[in-house]
């Protein structure tokens, strides 16, 4: 299971950053490099993110959030978008997860509570990343 920065920041509402930094250990003036990446181990979602420290200087901060919290964001995220279900339908995205479904009659995205939770939470990372595709997409014709 994976999730991208972008999709990460737009639904935190924090600059996720990816790469390498590097620090001074105060005690032994040695500079330590530090891997700033995406990690879902267990539970957890863990990712790095700017923090203004001081006025005269930053650094970065390792965050971590619960993956079901991160899903239950990801999909309020979701229903305050203007969702295309017809294009998701045409993507038969949400037949790769057995937890999402579309309703024929008010033609709403929905996420099954009756699977395992980590099939549920793939389905709605994926889904998310489908939509901000879609928005990035759109603002790339205008």
């Amino acid at each position: 299971m994976e999730i991208s920065k972008e999709l990460l920041s737009e639904v935190l509402g924090e600059d996720v950053r990816l790469g390498v930094y590097t620090t001074v250990e105060s005690d032994e003036d040695e500079l330590v490099q530090h891997i700033m990446k995406i990690e879902i181990y267990g539970n957890r979602v863990s990712y790095w993110r700017y923090y203004k420290e001081w006025d005269d200087g930053s650094t970065m901060v390792r965050c971590q959030i619960n993956i079901s919290e991160l899903a239950f964001k990801i999909e309020d995220w979701i229903e305050s978008k203007d969702i295309n279900v017809i294009r998701i339908k045409e993507n038969k995205l949400y037949e790769f997860y057995i937890d999402a479904y579309i309703d024929e009659e008010t033609n709403e995205l929905f996420f099954e509570n009756s699977i395992t939770s980590e099939t549920k939470i793939k389905g709605i990372i994926a889904v998310g990343e489908f939509i901000l595709k879609e928005i990035n997409e759109k603002q790339l014709q205008h």
